[in-house]
């Protein structure tokens, strides 16, 4: 069962599920309840994002209970594809997750178009919360503006 912190109704009726509980995103069929598509950072191996995250990377190591605390995601369509926007708290990171690219391998690195942060690199950003898409195309979370252009 999952813990959500935030919950988003997408175009076709299912629901788009920040997990914290489980540390993933998920989307489910409502109302059916069976879970279509499903996002996991303990899958995806981190190096392939950013050679900056080696093995020992906290990224790389899963913890127990609330390693990632995801605890927002938004969707956005742009045209020929559609998009997550994943707030993972604990690691400190906003990720842009390629929703449409692969949607049977999810977790594939490659899907990763976007990131921004890095853990306790409190320089950038800490522990955010909430981040959304601006009509102008930027982000915006916890009162900071990231311009993507």
């Amino acid at each position: 069962l999952a813990i959500p912190h935030e919950v988003e109704e997408l175009p076709n009726g299912h629901m788009l599920v920040a997990d914290t509980h489980f540390d993933r995103v998920i989307e489910i069929d409502y109302p059916s309840k069976n879970i279509v598509w499903n996002w996991r950072p303990e899958l995806i191996n981190w190096t392939q994002v950013s050679s900056d995250w080696d093995s020992g990377h906290y990224f790389n190591n899963p913890i127990a209970y609330d390693w990632t605390h995801i605890n927002d995601v938004d969707f956005k369509q742009y045209g020929a594809w559609e998009a997550c926007l994943i707030s993972l708290r604990n690691f400190d990171l906003i990720v842009e997750v390629n929703y449409t690219a692969d949607f049977n391998d999810p977790n594939n690195p490659d899907n990763i178009n976007w990131w921004y942060g890095d853990f306790e690199n409190h320089t950038l950003q800490k522990r955010q919360h909430n981040p959304d898409y601006l009509e102008n195309g930027n982000i915006i979370h916890t009162s900071i503006i990231i311009s993507l252009s």
